[in-house]
């Protein structure tokens, strides 16, 4: 029996085993170029040290150059201006740190406002993923936000003397002040991730706990760990041609980055071909060539997929029934999910009644939302972000009155006035009289005919004689 071409499907299982790992949590914090005062991670980043160890991360200065440093088994890069106070990074370094990311790390860039020298020091850094750093400065918060992970449940963040940033593709704008400036811009590049903030001190021990800049900042870190994007696989139809000379399957592994389940031509990493036999030779009673099949089923997690995925199975049909039997598998290999990340915060809604008042003049109903930043299942007054007030209408009056004869009504009637009671007192005033209608009495009817005359009565008493 004739057997078809189908090694190189394992070269899906090849590409997903050497992806970066999801679950990687090493951080190195260049200081090569020169620390500005006791800006490390010993000194005025030593909370937001505590908070990432805290968090299952290892933080670790580097200084011999990221250029030869190895990198293998880092998971995110720091470039900050407080650490290139001396040197500007090279042409090595920049191509290094690019590197590092396409192949999946995440970097964080640290600029600072238009007075600091030192941001041109990490401009070429910035500049290779289309940022530039400190045209401004700013003393706003960021309370501005455009939807995206590291802003998810971040109200305010509070800034020190910021630079404004420019961003262009694939960097997006994600958190401004209140003038309009971009201080926070992040993006996927490759398949790793980059997040610029024009801001060094917005995360030193004296700012870290103010406003949401905790939460902002582990939030950078847990989306820049995590992976671009989900590993797919999609099935589709081959006609018959160059690829496929009796046509087949065609089969792309792609980086689903825009999360909409479709293999889009800028995410497919990998493409095969999976391709019918040949029709048999034309004869008398000659048979048909055999079919290629191949099924895609949910992998529950264990041992083939930690996180469970889908197992793909390929074979030849070799009894035509157009089902790919278990007896003629000749290939499996399996997409697994990655590690699965930390829940997200929950948003909470009260409603409460409204007394009559300044919110709602005739009482209502308040309505609070926010988010459950403590999990505790309860909106605390802390955590309480937008109020609304649902009022309750004010009420429609009408009153009936007596209309004399006249130009409304030519034979008198009634007055039907009606209005809302714009002052709540129960009464109608004249100038809360929004309609008026008339209800008029009909003209008087014909006089009829004249009845039948009665019978004569009984004669009189006769009068006294006289």
């Amino acid at each position: 029996m004739q057997r078809f071409a189908i090694g190189s499907i394992f070269a899906i299982g090849l590409l997903i085993l050497t992806s970066r790992p999801a679950s990687a949590e090493t951080v190195y914090w260049d200081v090569t170029h020169g620390t500005y005062l006791n800006f490390d991670i010993a000194g005025n980043y030593s909370a937001l040290t505590g908070q990432l160890t805290g968090a299952g991360y290892t933080v670790t200065e580097t200084s011999v150059g990221l250029d030869v440093e190895d990198l293998s088994s880092v998971d995110i890069i720091v470039v900050a201006v407080s650490n290139a106070w001396d040197s500007a990074y090279n042409a090595a370094e920049v191509a290094a740190i690019q590197s590092f990311v396409a192949g999946g790390g995440g970097l964080l860039i640290l600029c600072d406002e238009i007075a600091i020298g030192a941001n041109a020091n990490v401009q070429p850094v910035a500049t290779a993923f289309g940022v530039i750093c400190g045209l401004d400065s700013s003393n706003n918060s960021q309370t501005v936000w455009t939807a995206h992970p590291i802003a998810s449940g971040v109200v305010t963040v509070s800034n020190l003397f910021a630079g404004a940033l420019t961003v262009s593709p694939p960097m997006q704008v994600v958190g401004q002040d209140t003038g309009g400036r971009t201080i926070s811009t992040a993006g996927i590049v490759g398949d790793g991730k980059v997040v610029v903030v024009g801001d060094i001190n917005w995360v030193t021990n004296g700012s870290i706990s103010a406003n949401d800049n905790a939460l902002f900042a582990q939030n950078i870190f847990d989306w820049l760990r995590g992976p671009a994007c989900i590993v797919k696989v999609a099935a589709t139809a081959e006609a018959a041609g160059t690829n496929c000379a009796d046509a087949g399957v065609r089969i792309d592994v792609y980086c689903d980055k825009d999360g909409d389940g479709v293999a889009d031509a800028g995410e497919i990493t990998t493409t095969n071909y999976v391709c019918n036999g040949a029709a048999g030779t034309n004869g008398i009673n000659g048979n048909d060539g055999l079919s290629t099949l191949m099924t895609i089923t949910v992998e529950t997690a264990g041992t083939n997929c930690s996180e469970g995925g889908q197992r793909i199975d390929v074979g030849v049909d070799d009894d035509s029934s157009g089902v790919l039997d278990a007896g003629e598998i000749d290939a499996t290999t399996y997409v697994c999910n990655g590690a699965m990340g930390a829940d997200g915060l929950v948003t909470l809604v009260t409603v409460m009644a409204e007394a009559a008042g300044a919110n709602c003049a005739s009482g209502g109903q308040r309505v609070d939302s926010g988010i459950d930043t403590d999990a505790s299942g309860v909106l605390d007054a802390g955590e309480i972000t937008n109020t609304a007030y649902v009022c309750h209408g004010l009420q429609s009056l009408v009153e009936i009155t007596v209309e004399a004869a006249g130009t409304n009504c030519a034979n008198g009637g009634q007055r039907v006035d009606s209005g809302i009671d714009d002052d709540g007192n129960g009464t109608l005033d004249a100038s809360e009289i929004d309609s008026t209608a008339y209800v008029c009495d009909g003209t008087d009817g014909i006089d009829g005919t004249d009845g039948i005359d009665g019978t004569d009565g009984t004669d009189g008493t006769d009068g006294t004689d006289g």
